[in-house]
């Protein structure tokens, strides 16, 4: 990896061939792997997260555009937001607030199951102060509403 880095999350692009890694503690930086070529993409090649995520999750979605889901913020707050990444066009865009999950949570785990992202546990309060037992399921085509669609 360029620089060292925790709390990150990853997806695999299956179309692009990449492994594309987001933020992490206190950067809000995208990098990604090249798998056919085995080096690493950074810096100039790949837009920044529009704002820093420390322990969100990711998820890709119709094998192009990844929601990363939630995480801490700067101050260790909880964020309940999504930020959208285009991989065919490397740019973000941030969803409204009207998306947001019911609670902020970090450290929670997502998966796709029937056109929805399942979004569970995790911690949530200011500062991580307790454990979320709660699920929650946002529709994908809600969601892709609010990115740039090209085919």
């Amino acid at each position: 990896m360029s620089d060292d880095r925790y709390g990150h999350c990853a997806v695999s692009s299956v179309d692009a061939n990449d492994i594309f890694i987001f933020g992490g503690d206190c950067v809000d930086s995208t990098i990604a792997f090249d798998t056919k070529l085995l080096q690493w993409k950074t810096g100039l090649d790949l837009a920044n997260i529009p704002e820093m995520r420390c322990n969100a999750a990711a998820v890709l979605l119709k094998d192009r555009y990844v929601a990363v889901i939630g995480g801490d913020d700067e101050n260790a707050n909880s964020s309940a937001g999504f930020v959208m990444y285009d991989t065919s066009l490397n740019h973000w865009t941030s969803t409204p607030a009207s998306m947001d999950m019911v609670e902020g949570r970090f450290r929670h785990s997502t998966a796709l199951l029937g056109g929805r992202i399942v979004v569970s546990g995790g911690g949530g309060g200011v500062d991580g102060s307790y454990n979320l037992t709660s699920m929650e399921f946002i529709d994908v085509d809600a969601l892709l509403q609010y990115v740039i669609l090209v085919e």
